[in-house]
């Protein structure tokens, strides 16, 4: 997990960069049950998205996406890497 705003290593170009060498990546089986769970869990507890208005359908709406884009990826046997920017 990085919170802060560090320069990138020497060599490195950029966070993409940095992510395919150094970064954690899951199977798409794994990347499914996350996402799945993370939809669950949203659904269920309605969290709010969004300071000024609920966003919320916005993020649901990219997070089906997201899990179609991986249930493709599982049928090539893709790996999947989080990042999570605010």
């Amino acid at each position: 997990m990085q919170l802060g705003d560090d320069e990138l290593p020497d060599g490195v170009k950029s966070t993409n960069e940095l992510m395919a060498r150094e970064g954690v990546w899951k199977s798409a089986n794994d990347a499914l049950a996350i996402l799945n769970g993370l939809l669950a869990a949203i659904n269920s507890e309605k969290p709010r998205f969004g300071v000024l208005k609920n966003d919320d359908d916005a993020v649901v709406a990219e997070l089906s996406e997201n899990i179609e884009y991986a249930r493709k990826g599982s049928e090539v046997g893709a790996k999947f890497n989080f990042s999570v920017v605010m």
